[in-house]
């Protein structure tokens, strides 16, 4: 089990689907964001996470959140895509695919001082 805490919130699934529209920048404005929000995943995992995973994993996020604004399912649904990808890209997962992901479990919370998301990673999951 790995834990890792990011300090900060991130966009939403609402924008980053606006920001891909082609009349608010299209493609480029939507990968724009994806990569710069990528791009701090992977300095937090640099210092907090070593090395690949045991596959298959199942992971726990807890978000907590300046004020109840936005929807949840749009905070981790976004949140989701750029961490698993974040994850392969700097080969600590394989893929993130069926085989390398069981699942995952949500949590939300109001955190007006302190915003930010704790992961907890589960390596060498079961299948069964």
């Amino acid at each position: 089990m790995k834990s890792i805490t990011i300090p900060c919130m991130f966009s939403s699934m609402n924008v980053w689907i606006d920001k891909n529209r082609i009349m608010r920048g299209g493609w480029n404005a939507g990968n724009a964001l994806k990569q710069r929000d990528q791009k701090v995943i992977a300095g937090f995992l640099d210092k907090q996470l070593k090395g690949q995973l045991e596959e298959p994993v199942f992971i726990e996020f807890t978000y907590f959140c300046h004020d109840g604004r936005t929807d949840p399912d749009n905070l981790a649904g976004y949140f989701h895509k750029i961490f698993l990808d974040t994850l392969v890209t700097t080969g600590r997962l394989k893929n993130d695919s069926f085989k390398n992901v069981l699942g995952f479990c949500d949590r939300f919370h109001i955190d007006r001082k302190n915003a930010r998301i704790e992961i907890v990673i589960h390596e060498g999951m079961d299948k069964e």
